[in-house]
């Protein structure tokens, strides 16, 4: 008998019980011209799931073999009915007539058909979840196969009492015969009952936890069914093989073999919706963890329009999630956030099943939608949410996850002590779980935070933890997160070496994983890297490239980024005044996506620029509304670079008592941080201050802190300062 599977995600598959061509035994009985019309015209419905058609032929012939009196002619096309009916879903109506075949088959005392008929039954049991009275059938099976001489009924009824017996977890009896059944299609010299065997062997080894024997059996029963032109069975294989790939977090190696099962599946020819809507689905997941969210939300839409058509409200309500997650991917937030949203409605209503950890993880994705589009008291709520229901269910991934989030709503919001509080939890939390990956994404937030706080020695520990556990994953979206945002932190510090090694293996991260928006902030952060080290010409392209990708994906918050970072490397030329069109042009991208912190950097940029030009009068407003901004919002390196440079444009203006304030206030702070950069920066004005009021000593202590500094970091302003500090 050939078999189909009714799922091929993990339910367990079902006998086809559709007979074969006769046996010897009643091959007679059967191979009359008019028996095998019937037979023929059966078999050709089944093959274009024409089901009415099919049964009708197996009737006509079932009747005829009535008027024939031909028992054993009877016993055959009762199955084929059965098999028809059993395909239909009508399994009542599938007992029935194996029932009758069996009787039948006890009446004229044949132990295969005996045995197939007992198989038949037991599948009908089993495909309706009812185990222990589809194991007492197989049982019954696989005894009276052993009185059989037909080793091809005995491998039959075996490998469906093993499958019962992996439903009732006892994988490891199931393993037992199942080896049996392998050896005895080893010795009866049948191909494609051996694949079927191994297949199910394979599953049952895995099941016990010996994945690479489990692994290396499934690949041979693949094998097996692709060499003896068995396509069904090896497309059921290869299914099998992904599902392995996607549990595992394989993700290359799972997309390489769901593609592969739609490739087989269109050679074998018709499948059912379901098929496809599964692929679409587990190909959408797979593809958003390897960072290809056009291609996850192309499998997402085709996956949702499957289950549309199927009238699958469980199936719908899981496709959209993956919609959701994939839109997410490319920041399209709104979108992303009223799919995942009528996902929450889903779990609310009853539409997917009470599973407290999926909800969670549901909320905290609709949360970070909120937290990208801004709405942070939304995005609080939803995280609390998932904390509480991941505390119920003493889950330590969901609690560390929601804990993560809800220090990055803190961070936004300014809190960044409670911020910090939240991110130690969930990099304790992933840590006690062996999730480094996890730990190293929470611990880049984390670093960023103390950073922003002005706390860049602490930030340096962080990220030199988030580096350490580089070393214990296979995980290319978070090594290119861990690498880039650690570069960001070695440019401040003036490590040129490593920050610049990073960026580059960040940025071919990004483009291996077709992650355009990473690759976009990344290109445009080594650009920035590249001006501060003096190098504009290497710097020029790199920004052109990233605000090309950031205009494509229609990021206004990035395009503003990407065009300040350009209009700064304009200005260390000396060419304002086109600095000064590309400042305001970032300016005019803000008002489609507000920030006040980058507002308040692209202002206080463009007054330092206006103050090279002498223009006090406009520079002195912009540098008090950002160091405002900066404060409120606790940026602590702007507000070093606004203070130093207010307080170099009030000594410009001979306001020496003011600008001194200001510019030590800078100074004192950059140092406290760790901020070379702006400690440099603001060492330099005093020094300027100093040497206008004559004080040359002085001036020249400045002088030459600055310029050491500025070489700890390889900024071009040491050449200028040079002959200063002599």
């Amino acid at each position: 008998m050939q078999k189909f599977f009714s799922n091929l995600f993990g339910k367990p598959e079902q006998q086809d019980t559709t007979p074969q061509k006769p046996t010897s035994r009643y091959m007679s009985a059967v191979n009359k011209p008019e028996f095998v019309a019937f037979i023929n015209q059966a078999q050709s419905a089944i093959r274009s799931q024409q089901w009415d058609i099919a049964k009708n032929a197996y009737q006509q012939g079932l009747d005829l073999a009535r008027q024939q009196n031909s028992t054993h002619a009877q016993q055959f096309f009762l199955s084929g009915i059965g098999s028809v009916l059993y395909k239909m879903e009508d399994y009542a109506g599938a007992e029935s007539a194996f029932l009758e075949a069996l009787a039948i088959s006890q009446s004229v005392d044949d132990p295969m058909l005996i045995a197939r008929s007992k198989i038949n039954l037991g599948e009908v049991f089993a495909v309706q979840g009812h185990w222990q009275r589809a194991k007492e059938y197989h049982e019954q099976a696989v005894e009276i196969a052993r009185e059989s001489i037909d080793k091809n009924t005995l491998i039959l009824a075996l490998e469906n009492l093993a499958k019962t017996y992996i439903e009732q977890n006892n994988a490891a009896y199931a393993i037992h015969l199942l080896r049996e059944a392998v050896r005895l299609a080893q010795e009866a010299a049948e191909p494609r009952l051996g694949a079927s065997s191994l297949g199910h062997l394979g599953r049952a080894l895995l099941i016990t936890g010996d994945k690479g024997t489990g692994r290396k059996r499934l690949e041979d029963a693949q094998r097996l069914a692709m060499q003896t032109g068995h396509h069904n069975l090896a497309l059921q294989w290869v299914i099998e093989l992904a599902n392995v790939d996607l549990a595992e977090e394989n993700f290359p190696a799972a997309v390489e073999r769901y593609q592969a099962a739609e490739d087989l599946a269109r050679r074998v020819g018709r499948q059912p919706k379901s098929f496809y809507q599964e692929v679409a689905l587990n190909l959408s997941v797979a593809l958003r963890h390897l960072g290809n969210f056009t291609q996850a939300e192309s499998q997402a839409e085709r996956a949702l329009q499957h289950a549309r058509d199927l009238e699958n409200a469980q199936q719908v309500a899981q496709a959209t999630a993956a919609l959701g997650l994939a839109q997410q991917g490319r920041n399209q937030h709104t979108a992303a956030a009223e799919n995942l949203t009528a996902v929450l409605a889903a779990y609310d209503d009853g539409t997917l099943p009470d599973h407290s950890s999926g909800k969670a993880g549901v909320l905290i994705a609709l949360g970070k939608s909120y937290l990208r589009l801004n709405q942070l008291d939304d995005a609080e709520r939803v995280f609390s949410e998932a904390l509480t229901l991941a505390e119920g269910i003493d889950s330590n991934q969901r609690r560390a996850e929601a804990l993560h989030y809800l220090g990055s709503v803190k961070s936004a919001k300014h809190d960044r002590p409670e911020a910090v509080q939240y991110f130690k939890q969930a990099v304790r939390l992933f840590e006690s779980d062996g999730m480094n990956g996890a730990a190293a994404r929470v611990l880049c937030d984390l670093g960023n935070t103390r950073r922003m706080g002005g706390d860049l020695r602490a930030a340096t520990t962080d990220f030199e933890n988030a580096l350490r556990y580089l070393s214990d994953i296979d995980d290319q979206v978070t090594r290119g997160l861990v690498l880039s945002n650690a570069a960001n932190l070695y440019t401040q510090l003036g490590d040129i070496e490593n920050a610049e090694a990073f960026y580059r293996d960040a940025i071919e991260i990004a483009k291996k994983l077709r992650d355009v928006h990473s690759e976009s902030i990344r290109t445009g952060n080594l650009a920035w890297f590249y001006v501060q080290m003096g190098q504009y010409g290497k710097a020029d392209g790199l920004f052109a490239r990233a605000l090309e990708i950031s205009k494509r994906l229609t990021d206004h918050l990035l395009v503003a980024i990407q065009t300040n970072n350009s209009a700064y490397a304009l200005a260390r030329q000396g060419k304002h005044e086109d600095a000064a069109e590309l400042y305001n042009t970032a300016l005019e991208r803000l008002n489609n996506q507000p920030s006040a912190r980058w507002d308040a950097i692209i202002k206080s940029n463009l007054a330092a620029s206006r103050i090279e030009q002498a223009n006090y009068e406009s520079a002195e407003p912009l540098l008090r509304e950002a160091l405002a901004t900066s404060e409120s919002v606790g940026d602590q390196e702007n507000i070093v670079r606004t203070q130093h440079r207010l307080g170099n444009l009030l000594i410009r203006q001979s306001q020496l008592e003011a600008g001194h304030t200001l510019a030590r206030a800078a100074y004192d702070t950059a140092r406290k941080m760790g901020y070379r950069k702006g400690q440099a920066d603001a060492g330099r004005v005093l020094g300027d201050m100093y040497a206008q009021q004559g004080e040359s000593d002085n001036a020249k202590l400045f002088y030459e802190e600055s310029l050491k500094l500025y070489q700890m970091i390889s900024d071009p302003l040491a050449d200028k300062l040079r002959t200063l500090a002599v």
